[in-house]
This record gives structure tokens, sequence and C-alpha cells, in this order.
């Protein structure tokens, strides 16, 4: 029979407990039970970290022995060992199959929370991504129902929340995504105490799922630090983890890669070359930021740049070409010619200062040496 819960029990969850309440209240919550285990089969909830048998009504992860249990992974001994042999470090009883669930046994009937490695921790408390995602479904009418994933980044050795979620088709042109985003950041604040770093929202039917329809939450997780989301809205704390300046920073690496066979041309061949470059990759940036068409762009003319697109501006010239270009720069103007010559000779400069050490190199020591060359 189903079990409820009122608010009280998601704070209990929260500590890895649950405990049944009266199901009138009007915050109760539906928990649907699995059954009990028959015959052969054996079903224990385990601390993941201590390997130790947890009470009834603890949360921990599902391990399950059983006669209809595989006998482990083809070739892969490692993984068989570590999955499909686990034994409780108090009693070592075992073989047993760790599911990678989390869930409780009450009266013995096994509820299911969510996956071990869906689980997000931030200062020491745990949440469930779904909780999260239904939070982040309900506060706006324009996001799509069980298409969004939470998940987890380190920043700064903190682990910090990033949500990511589809919109409805219907809204894609006439959503105000600032607000909406704004929304999802005050819902999950008041309904879960947790403090947003991240939102992308996403284009409709774009989002990682498997080919069952689940979505893949560590997939989403790879796809966001990677900046390859279909991404029509987003914000974070430190814009670093925007996708339109992730891109940005690939960009530059992927210039900064090709210059490095200007090592072995003549001087002057190398500067008209590497100035060449730069100001064509500059025009089609600066097209970028400024949504415009490349011949739009007057490589005379001062461009004025927004302070959040101008900090990063600074940083990435900064990190990766080694020119600090004060922020108020940007913000007041910089032209593409003034920009090109200044970073040409900072390249060429590197460049030529270790020419005759890099004569004497192969080449896995020329890419390094050049790497640390155009980084500092």
């Amino acid at each position: 029979m189903p079990h409820r819960c009122e608010n009280r029990y998601k704070l209990a969850l929260l500590e890895n407990s649950a405990v049944t309440i009266n199901c009138q209240h009007p915050n109760a919550q539906l928990l649907v039970g699995c059954g009990h285990a028959w015959l052969s089969e054996k079903i224990v909830i385990v601390n993941p970290e201590s390997l130790t048998e947890c009470r009834d009504g603890e949360i921990g992860e599902i391990w399950v022995s059983s006669d209809s249990v595989a006998q482990g992974y083809w070739n892969r001994p490692k993984q068989t060992e570590e999955t499909f042999k686990a034994y409780l470090a108090d009693t070592q009883v075992c073989p047993f199959l760790r599911t990678g669930d989390l869930g409780f046994l009450l009266a013995g009937e096994l509820f299911i929370t969510g996956r071990l490695k869906d689980l997000i921790i931030v200062q020491g408390r745990n949440h469930y991504p779904q909780d999260i995602e239904s939070t982040v479904q309900q506060s706006n009418s324009a996001l799509r129902k069980d298409y969004g994933a939470a998940f987890s980044i380190e920043i700064a050795g903190q682990e910090r929340l990033v949500v990511v979620q589809e919109v409805e088709r219907s809204y894609l042109r006439k959503l105000d995504y600032p607000a909406v985003i704004q929304q999802i950041i005050s819902s999950v604040a008041e309904e879960h105490q947790l403090d947003v770093y991240a939102v992308a929202l996403l284009k409709t039917a774009s989002i990682p799922k498997t080919s069952s329809g689940k979505i893949q939450r560590q997939a989403c997780r790879a796809s966001f630090l990677a900046g390859t989301l279909d991404v029509i809205g987003d914000w974070s704390k430190i814009p670093s983890q925007k996708k339109d300046f992730i891109k940005l920073e690939s960009d530059v690496n992927h210039l900064l890669e090709k210059l490095k066979t200007f090592s072995h041309l003549s001087e002057s061949s190398e500067y008209n070359a590497i100035y060449e470059e730069i100001e064509q990759w500059l025009i089609a940036k600066f097209a970028e930021l400024k949504e415009t068409a490349d011949e739009n762009i007057d490589v005379r003319q001062n461009i004025r740049f927004d302070s959040l697109v101008a900090a990063e501006l600074n940083n990435l010239f900064n990190t990766n070409w080694g020119v600090e270009i004060p922020i108020d720069n940007f913000i007041e103007g910089v032209s593409v010619n003034g920009l090109t010559a200044l970073l040409t000779n900072k390249i060429s400069e590197n460049c030529w200062k270790f020419t005759e050490q890099i004569d004497q190199m192969n080449d896995e020591e020329v890419d390094a040496l050049l790497s640390s060359i155009l980084s500092k």
C-alpha cells in the first residue's frame, strides 16, 4: 500500500531517513512501494561509504542477492568483483549485487528514491535531482515537464548546482528568458534552500536522453561543461560557464594551436600570416558578439561591449595571450586593427624568442614549448 509523507518527510530524506505520517496532510507526497523480497531473494539497504547495513527507514544503496542475479560482466573481472560480489563490512555476508539505486525498507517493503551517481551533495546535504527538476518545471508553464536535469559541478573545491531545462516549442519565440531564469532560481531557493549556480534553457527536444526516453543527467553535465548543449538562454554566477563564453574560449585555443605552425616561417612572412589570421578571427568574433555579418565590421572603428562581455574578453586575452587589456577599453571601444596589432606583436615576440631552441627539438617538445609560450 502506498505511503504518504509531508514536507517534514522531505527534510528527513535529506538526512538519509524516512518516516510515515498522516495521509491527510495537505502537503503529503505520495511514495509508491516496489513490494517485498520473494523466495530466495534478499534485499538489504547499505551505507555506500561504510558498507554496513542500514536500519529500517534509513536511506542507502540497494543491494540484492538472488538466484536470478547474473554472474557478472563478460570479460570484465574487476568491474564484476566490485558490482556483483559486494559484501557487508561488518558481517562479511556476500555476494550482493550493488544496484546503484538509492532507497529504503519500511516494514519489509522497498521504496526507491533515486540513483546514487545522480545524488547532489551540497554543503553536506543530500538532494535528489528529480525533486529539484520538479520544482523547476512547476516554476513556469513554458518549461517542458520531464525534460530537465539538475546536477552539480565542482567550482573551487565546492559542489555547485546547475539546472538545464527544455522550453516548450510554442514559447521559443516569445519567452522572457531572464524572467524565467529568475523564477527558477527563486523557486529552487525557496523549496530546497539551494543556491543555483547556473541555468541553461534548451531548445525543444534537444536534451540528452536514453533510447527509452530517460534523461541522461551525466551526459547533460558533460555537455554543459563542454558548451555543446543547444542553449537558447542561460545565466551563470561566473560568465565563463555560459555557453557563448565556453565557445569563445574554445575558439581562442583553436587559433593558438594553428599559430604554432608559424614558428618556422621567416620573420616578415610570420608577422603577416599571424596578423591576417588574428584579424579574420577578431572580425568573425566581433560580428558574432554583435549579432551582425562579418562585412559590417569596420576594422578601423572602435567597437563597444557591455561589462559582462568585456570582463570575459579581458580574462581570455590575459590568460591565453598574456596581454592585459583593461575592461574599460572594451566598454569604451576597441578596434579590430588596434587589437590585431597588439596580439600579433605579442605572438611574434614570443615565437622568435625561442627560435634556436625550437630548431633542436622534436615535434612533441615543440608543441609543449609553444603551448607554454602562448599561454603566458
